[in-house]
């Protein structure tokens, strides 16, 4: 199909783009976009003609909830081939589901043909929707999922191109990082000494190694080092609500992070006890072996919070308790405690924490200024 290009110079005089595909006429809520070049046009008129060429494939005619009940089937079949993660699944499930129930031209996205969803939908009308009460990660995971969604599409023969390729996701500004309290060496140890044993352990490992609880839970004996001063490797985590075992939450998350002597010790103790598992099974396990529930883990330290008298905190709260530690000993010295956090980036560290260091330094100089005053 020949979809003429037109030049405005005049446009081009006032340092706008000036060339001009005009799709009015051809397809339904067509439109004109400009572009600053000919071959930015040219490559767009070839992206519209590709969409409308016929397909002799029955998905060809398929509206979008057609499509999402066979793909539903595909990943299905994907995930019982061991092909895909149940996280994976159920994500890429949730979202597609989020989608087709969108509002697309008046209409739910389910009743639209796929093969009539361009870029500029997704631009103008489904990112616009998927934005609203979601921060910008949020609608970019999301999106994710849809390109997935998507390229399903060609394959089944339902369309010729992937709309979502140069679709970025829009949302609120992250939220300011909340301020974290921090937890007293006395009030952990209270905490600890209040758990069964097996617990104390596990207890006491995250409080002095900082791990996430999906860290701890993907720990197996050989990420162990035994040497001196012995080490624990992070490279690996357990998702959340699952028991799918992948990477762990940010790039900075494989790590190698020093063992408390006394820690290590009872990590042998238990390693005997267990009569010397194999390298690849778990270090911390459920009653079968199977990796913890993440329930286990709030109800286990909320019973020892009341039984200790203290206030309740969570399991997380055991690793902001190690980042304080580290403050306490390296200070600003952001590079090694955000390796040894496992964060993303050093922003993230002095963010969450830094307005501990800020706290100290306020009250060193009051106490410094009132025994120089007295």
């Amino acid at each position: 199909m020949d979809i003429e290009i037109k030049k405005y110079k005049s446009r081009e005089k006032l340092g706008k783009a000036g060339f001009c595909v005009d799709t009015r006429s051809i397809v339904a809520n067509g439109k004109r976009e400009f572009f600053y070049t000919r071959l930015e046009a040219e490559r767009h008129v070839d992206k519209i003609n590709a969409e409308l060429t016929p397909s002799t494939a029955a998905a060809w005619d398929w509206d979008f909830d057609m499509l999402y009940r066979n793909f539903i089937t595909h990943i299905t079949s994907q995930h019982d081939k061991g092909d895909m993660t149940t996280s994976s699944k159920s994500e890429k499930e949730r979202d597609a589901k989020l989608f087709v129930g969108l509002i697309l031209d008046g209409k739910p996205v389910g009743q639209s043909k796929v093969r009539d969803l361009t870029t500029g939908h997704m631009r103008l009308q489904i990112v616009e929707q998927l934005r609203v009460g979601r921060a910008k990660k949020t609608v970019d995971n999301i999106l994710g999922s849809l390109r997935y969604f998507m390229s399903y599409s060609i394959d089944a023969g339902c369309r010729n191109s992937n709309p979502m390729t140069d679709v970025k996701g829009k949302g609120d500004k992250a939220k300011p990082a909340k301020q974290i309290k921090q937890i007293q060496p006395d009030v952990i140890n209270a905490i600890i000494d209040a758990m069964p044993v097996h617990w104390a352990l596990r207890a006491r490992f995250a409080a002095t190694t900082g791990l996430r609880q999906g860290e701890l839970r993907a720990l197996v004996w050989a990420d162990i080092d035994w040497g001196k001063p012995g080490y624990v490797y992070v490279n690996k985590a357990v998702k959340h609500n699952s028991s799918d075992i992948g990477d762990p939450k940010t790039k900075r998350g494989k790590r190698k992070v020093p063992l408390h002597p006394d820690v290590k010790q009872s990590l042998q103790e238990l390693y005997l006890l267990l009569g010397r598992p194999a390298d690849d099974a778990l270090v911390f396990t459920g009653r079968f072996g199977d990796p913890l529930g993440t329930n286990v883990f709030a109800k286990v330290i909320g019973k020892a919070c009341k039984e200790a008298g203290v206030d309740r905190i969570r399991w997380h709260d055991l690793r902001h308790y190690y980042a304080s530690r580290l403050l306490q000993k390296f200070g600003a010295d952001w590079w090694t405690i955000t390796n040894l956090m496992g964060h993303a980036s050093i922003s993230t560290t002095s963010d969450v924490y830094g307005h501990w260091l800020d706290d100290k330094e306020r009250d060193d100089k009051i106490a410094d200024g009132i025994a120089e005053a007295f």
